[in-house]
């Protein structure tokens, strides 16, 4: 028998094999740079074929060295972050984040997201020369859309050498200030081990999503007793996910949590301190999510409406109002639908109207008025301000239900009891007439049909 089937060439190709048929692909050894140890044609294929929108700006003004600028500022970044920040975060380019990687979503609803993590390049080259200074070479090299991120001496025991001959060729012959060995790849983390243990879990229990690809939990909370770890979890969380509005830090006000948990934030991180009023908070949500209707489903259902239908009605100019059943609803309606229009990046601004001051049971240290809570605007102002076209959406406590005109006001959305007169002079809000308006519309969360039909007969 002879012994090629047995040497590391052979075990060599029969990996090489393996990988490529499990998604790898060949890259060209000649290819590599052997300064900037990367493979700059890869790179810059996979930017310019998932980012074609950031490189089409870049090439607007780099034209021909597009591709060098783009290779300077990467190696930059990696330098100066290492190459596992860059590959999870992307890096800039004349003010444009580009990524160098893209990582599998948690769920399946976004075809997007799918398309562009099945882009990814996983690379795999054979006996790489890897020095400037020198011809020496390594048995396998992997890499990630043209980065480097693994380098493999083979050994093969029928041959006579074992793991610990690899392990010495690393520490023996192979110099560490090779750029290729510079990658950073594997970072001291700013937590402890246990801190990464922490963060690693926080991160996948938040990702995790059901059959149905729906979250499985709607905040993770990290619960600290000391300032110091509370930032040192915060750091390793970070590095796990860097997303905007991911995790979020509780540092100063309970208000914040408050926040965190109703807008259902991924990772909350806060200390003990704050625990006693985590858990009120969380017996609170639970009670409420319980009712049918809560301000955060019924506001879902009213901004949905109002972007689907209304703002479609008197030539794209209609109106609507939120007729709430008491000031603090109207403050705390004003705060959902602000954040879930930021959330769904509509085009719809708000205000708000109820007098005097307003304070939270649950936040006591809080209070709220009309101004504050319409940036500015005085009492006297807001009629005019709604009648622009800035403003679309009119939430109200006991304010603007009788005396308001308004012609463009099209629907209403109602959360509070109404009966006899009251009925009559609230929904009557609507009845001005406008050249273009055709109809109006009522959505009522509370009241009964034929009640508010009885208010009208008296008068109708």
């Amino acid at each position: 028998m002879s012994n090629s089937r047995h040497s590391e060439a052979a075990f060599e190709a029969a990996i090489e094999a393996h990988l490529l048929q499990n998604g790898y692909i060949p890259i060209a050894r000649d290819g590599f740079d052997r300064d900037r140890a990367i493979f700059p044609a890869t790179v810059l294929a996979f930017i310019r074929e998932t980012q074609p929108a950031e490189w089409a700006k870049l090439e607007a003004l780099h034209g021909d060295q597009t591709g060098a600028q783009v290779l300077t500022d990467l190696c930059k970044w990696m330098d100066a972050n290492g190459s596992l920040a860059t590959l999870r975060h992307g890096f800039k380019c004349y003010g444009r984040t580009l990524h160098a990687a893209f990582f599998k979503a948690a769920h399946e609803l976004n075809p997007e997201l799918e398309a562009r993590y099945a882009a990814n390049r996983l690379g795999l080259t054979r006996q790489l020369r890897f020095s400037p200074q020198s011809e020496k070479s390594l048995d396998i090299t992997l890499s990630l859309n043209g980065i480097p991120i693994a380098t493999v001496e083979l050994k093969n025991p029928l041959t006579g050498q074992m793991v610990e001959d690899a392990i010495g060729q690393y520490r023996r012959d192979r110099d560490p200030r090779e750029p290729i060995f510079e990658f950073k790849l594997i970072e001291h983390s700013a937590g402890s081990g246990k801190s990464n243990t922490i963060g690693w879990l926080a991160h996948r229990l938040a990702s995790l999503h059901d059959a149905a690809n729906e979250r499985v939990f709607d905040s993770v909370i990290v619960v600290t007793d000391r300032v110091v770890l509370d930032q040192q979890l915060q750091d390793t969380i970070y590095q796990f996910e860097h997303k905007l509005g991911v995790v979020q830090k509780i540092a100063e006000r309970s208000r914040q949590l408050a926040e965190a948990l109703e807008n259902a934030v991924p990772i909350i991180i806060t200390t003990l301190q704050k625990f006693p009023f985590v858990s009120r908070q969380l017996l609170k949500m639970a009670e409420e999510q319980g009712v049918e209707g809560t301000v955060a489903q019924k506001t879902e259902v009213m901004v949905e409406h109002f972007h689907a239908v209304t703002r479609h009605k008197i030539g794209g100019r209609a109106k609507a109002m939120v007729v709430t059943g008491s000031r603090l609803e109207a403050v705390r309606y004003k705060q959902s639908f602000d954040r879930y229009i930021q959330k769904k990046q509509y085009a719809i601004k708000t205000l708000v109207a109820f007098s005097g001051e307003v304070r939270d049971d649950q936040l006591p240290s809080e209070s709220y008025t009309e101004e504050q809570m319409n940036l500015g605007i005085r009492e006297k102002e807001l009629p005019e301000k709604f009648a622009t076209q800035e403003y679309q959406v009119l939430l109200v406590a006991e304010k603007y239900q009788t005396g308001f005109d308004q012609p463009l006001l099209h629907t209403m959305y109602v959360d509070k009891r109404l009966a006899g007169i009251q009925a009559v002079q609230t929904l009557s809000r609507l009845n001005r007439t406008h050249p273009l308006k055709e109809d109006a519309f009522v959505l009522d969360f509370v009241n009964d049909r034929e009640e508010i039909c009885a208010a009208f007969k008296v008068y109708y």
